[in-house]
């Protein structure tokens, strides 16, 4: 089955599943698209909650809920610092969730009142205070998220549709799980450019991709002040050339107007989370590769000698240790694998990855020559915040609660149909790689993607 060029230059190069697509597109609106964040102790994130609780617990972390509406997480976060009064290090939360989306999460705010924080007011922003913590939110408190999300514009009539979307949704079912592709919203246009660039050293390079590299379907006046830039690199023209609500262009092209020539430093003036997310996102689109690889050489995902695997808590989540398969192992680590007591997983290359030396590594190996990288690379001396040692990542992503709660006429769009599912996943997980095994769109950009 064709996939389409865009999945193929972020390293998704494979399907799962056998049955043509239903088609559509997701996103039209953001109520299409919910995501509500589940912790690992039971806590739920909702997008609206059945009761408001009164704030129990001691210590001086306030969790909240933050539900945003098409925001940015770190802009909204920002946000709501910002109407505080408070610094940004003293908010702390656990994933980053989707922008074109209707989202909740739990966030920890160090020393505020719920009164203080009942005086938040942001458009399409909302913070709820929950309970007190003597602890703050962190990513090992993330046990995954649960997504509502309706897909529309579905070509076809009656029942002869229904029929097609049943068939799909049956084959995903039966299958259970999706590989564990990083998804779309991982990459956005160019991320991952910009984190190869940095991982290189090519620091002037990275800055102008960042700045300058035209992005698909982004509106005029961006699109002008970029190509402006890419001719003249004149930073303090294009600090009043770019659209303001391009904050983090903006914060980078204040800098460099001061500093034109200290590209390193230019990151620096960007969220070091964001920054991170540049090499984060190339690591990403390695591992992509190497899974598309992996997949069409093992279709049956079963473990063979080489392949790695990792212990399974009982939440279903992996540690971060693994263990290479020898052949005396193999048979019991297949029944632990079919028990759910371990996962197969793959290295996130890094500079303290190991490849074999054997023929298992070839393939590592190979994808690292074409791309001309070394996993020394990945340790950046003048970055060195957003160096990484790499890890492992499961190959695949179990699909839970899958439902279909609802197929209809497409109220948003006459003569066109309409299908509503409900689904968790773990965390690290992304609900747009299940979407395009049941869609199997030509232009995911185009859909919602």
């Amino acid at each position: 089955m064709k996939v389409p060029e865009y999945d193929r230059r972020l390293g998704i190069e494979v399907y799962d599943t056998e049955t043509d697509g239903i088609g559509g597109r997701i996103k039209q609106v953001a109520e299409d698209f919910i995501v509500e964040e589940a912790l690992i102790d039971g806590s739920v994130a909702r997008v609206a909650p059945e009761e408001v609780q009164k704030v129990v617990g001691e210590g001086e972390n306030l969790i909240c809920v933050l539900v945003k509406r098409n925001w940015d997480t770190i802009l909204a976060l920002e946000q709501v610092a910002s109407r505080l009064g408070v610094g940004k290090r003293r908010i702390r939360y656990a994933g980053i969730k989707d922008t074109k989306a209707l989202t909740a999460q739990h966030v920890s705010i160090w020393n505020i009142s719920p009164k203080e924080v009942g005086r938040v007011r942001v458009k399409d922003i909302e913070l709820r205070p929950e309970k007190f913590s003597t602890k703050p939110i962190r990513l090992k408190d993330l046990l995954g998220n649960r997504f509502r999300i309706t897909i529309r514009q579905i070509e076809g009539e009656g029942e002869a549709v229904k029929d097609r979307i049943e068939s799909i949704l049956e084959e995903v079912k039966d299958i259970g799980e999706v590989p564990n592709f990083f998804g779309h919203q991982r990459f956005g246009t160019v991320t991952h450019i910009v984190g190869k660039k940095l991982v290189k050293g090519s620091f002037e390079e990275a800055v102008l991709t960042f700045l300058a590299a035209p992005r698909p379907l982004e509106e005029v006046d961006a699109a002008e002040a970029r190509k402006k830039l890419s001719g003249t690199q004149d930073y303090k023209q294009a600090l009043k050339d770019f659209p303001r609500h391009l904050k983090f262009e903006i914060a980078m092209l204040n800098y460099l107007a001061r500093h034109p020539n200290d590209f390193t430093n230019a990151f620096r003036a960007l969220p070091r989370r964001l920054g991170r997310m540049f090499v984060q996102a190339y690591q990403s689109y390695l591992f992509n590769r190497l899974l598309s690889q992996k997949l069409s050489m093992n279709p049956s995902k079963g473990g063979e000698v080489g392949d790695y695997v990792a212990e399974l808590d009982s939440h279903g989540l992996p540690s971060k240790a693994a263990t290479l398969i020898v052949q005396e192992d193999k048979m019991k680590i297949n029944e632990d694998l079919r028990d759910g007591k371990k996962c197969l997983v793959l290295p996130v290359f890094g500079y303290k990855t190991e490849i074999p030396d054997s023929a298992d590594g070839d393939v590592e190996r190979e994808i690292l020559s074409e791309e001309d990288v070394q996993l020394d690379d990945f340790y950046l001396p003048e970055l060195k915040e957003f160096s990484s040692q790499g890890a492992f990542r499961p190959m695949i992503a179990p699909i839970n609660d899958f439902n279909v709660s609802r197929i209809s006429e497409d109220s948003l769009n006459p003569d066109r149909v309409a299908v509503e599912l409900e689904f968790s996943l773990r965390r690290g997980e992304y609900a747009t790689i299940l979407l395009r095994e049941i869609m199997k769109p030509e232009e995911p950009m185009n859909v919602g993607f």
